[in-house]
């Protein structure tokens, strides 16, 4: 069956819809957008926390170490050896010694001193570097004026991620003067001031890989929110069009209905007026013929008399089956088997079908167990496949086969009408239920156009299902409870 689509006026109704749509997700996303900005924010004053406890950290070790350094190493080896040689051996395993208890519990790397001059004197990691003279730079120099400086080594980063990706190490680097108040000697007290620089190295990478994995939890969180969300939004929403989308298209059913209703009773009052002129002269002309046909004496005039009496005939027919399609009768309903219906029509094309070497073959007793009965006129229902029937043997002028078929469901029962003739051309398959449509030399066009106002009056459906040069099938749906009220049968009518 042809799927109607709505009008691009009757879609027009969708587009605010879609607009909401549209609005929505952008909001999502703006609120995915804020998410990561949001998250960014919380990581980078984290971890800015995080920075300044390692610094406060650092400062309170360096306060212990230049307590200690002074107090145990400075003045003991002052007192006792008069000069301070970290080149001794003895003195530098002193003073590794004392560094390594103090920041023993504590975070750090590593611990380095440097002189004034910039020479790493010390590190708690013994390298070839010691005695060397390092280029530190401004974070030295402030430290000699007595600040205390800190340097994160942690890699580039924008809105708290960091880049490149992957497991790398960050350190926070704090430059600490080490001050000496005053020195008693044996002989006398020397104060001095800054006389070293102490450079303490904390490995901060754990505490910053939580922080990204906080954070990335927050952004996944919402990521997972926000597509949840989308989600439904584009489920109901698309739910939402599709059932604005089939009340547009039942509206223009219905629309197109009515047009054709409205247009088909133009035309019947027209057809039933001119029929209704046509029929009274037409009956004295087949009555006049007939008698002149019993009185005249000669094969060659009686033949000629015959010949008006069968074309009389014909246009009688003609202009009935004008007249049933422009004033169509009411049905009326009662309760009938549809296998004897169908018995009954075949019965009326056996003689043509034999004639014309086509095999008709009744499936429709198969595998039931009872007889399928429908509430329908059976005059009217005779007439639909009877027709149809008809018209399937005018499809095989060169024999075939024609099948009746019944199938049933909860609500319809479907008789299908096969033929194995040459099939309805793809072009045609919406115009053969038009009035006066046709493709045959002689014919109104009328019959499945009859055929489709009474299935209609039974509230039922007509369908086509046809392959060029390979058969036709016309399916033929009734329900088997009438719900239809009087005024919906007369909307199928066209003509009062």
């Amino acid at each position: 069956m042809e799927k109607v689509k709505a009008p691009h006026r009757e879609l027009e109704s969708i587009k605010p819809f879609k607009l909401v749509k549209y609005l929505s997700v952008v909001g999502l996303c703006v609120l995915l957008v804020g998410a990561f900005v949001f998250s960014s924010f919380i990581a980078m004053g984290a971890k800015k926390i995080v920075l300044r406890k390692s610094e406060e950290n650092a400062a309170l070790l360096a306060k212990n170490l230049n307590y200690r350094v002074v107090k145990d190493f400075i003045l003991e080896v002052l007192a006792t050896e008069g000069e301070i040689k970290l080149s001794m051996p003895a003195q530098y395993r002193k003073l590794d010694q004392i560094v390594k208890s103090t920041i023993h519990g504590f975070p750090v790397e590593r611990v380095n001193i440097y002189d004034l001059l910039e020479t790493l004197t010390y590190s708690t990691s013994y390298d070839d570097t010691l005695g060397i003279r390092k280029k530190i730079g401004e974070p030295f120099k402030q430290a000699l004026k007595g600040e205390v400086v800190s340097v994160f080594d942690g890699g580039r980063s924008f809105l708290g991620f960091e880049w490149p990706w992957g497991d790398r190490k960050r350190t926070l680097t704090t430059y600490i003067p080490m001050w000496v108040g005053m020195i008693e000697l044996e002989s006398h007290r020397e104060i001095v001031g800054t006389v070293a620089v102490f450079e303490i190295i904390q490995d901060v990478s754990a505490d910053y890989e939580k922080i990204f994995g906080f954070q990335w939890i927050v952004i996944g969180s919402v990521t997972l929110f926000v597509g949840i969300l989308l989600f439904a939004l584009l489920f109901f929403a698309k739910r939402a069009e599709k059932i604005i989308e089939k009340r547009a298209v039942e509206r223009l059913k219905l629309r197109e209905r009515l047009q054709r209703a409205e247009h088909l009773a133009t035309l019947g009052e027209m057809i039933a007026s001119v029929s209704h002129e046509i029929k009274n002269p037409l009956g004295i002309i087949h009555s006049t013929a007939s008698l002149m046909r019993n009185r005249l004496e000669g094969d060659k005039n009686q033949r000629l008399a015959r010949i008006i009496v069968d074309e009389a005939t014909r246009l009688n027919n003609i202009v009935t089956e004008f007249l049933d399609f422009a004033r169509p009768k009411d049905p009326q309903f009662v309760s009938i088997s549809i296998e004897d219906l169908l018995d009954e029509s075949v019965s009326f094309i056996e003689s043509q079908s034999r004639e014309r070497g086509i095999e008709v073959e009744k499936r429709y007793r198969n595998g039931l167990s009872r007889s399928v009965i429908i509430n329908g006129d059976p005059m009217l229902l005779h007439r639909v496949f009877y027709n149809l029937f008809v018209n399937a043997l005018q499809a095989m002028p060169k024999g075939g086969r024609l099948t009746v078929d019944v199938e049933t469901t909860e609500s319809f029962c479907s008789v299908k009408v096969s033929d194995t003739g040459t099939g309805i051309p793809e072009n045609l398959k919406d115009k053969i239920f038009r009035p006066f449509f046709t493709t045959k030399e002689k014919g109104t066009g009328l019959g499945l156009a009859i055929v489709k106002s009474i299935v209609e009056t039974h509230e039922g459906e007509v369908l086509v299902e046809s392959e060029e040069n390979k058969g036709t099938t016309i399916i033929v749906k009734i329900p088997f409870v009438k719900k239809a009220s009087e005024q919906l049968r007369q909307a199928h009518r066209p003509a009062p």
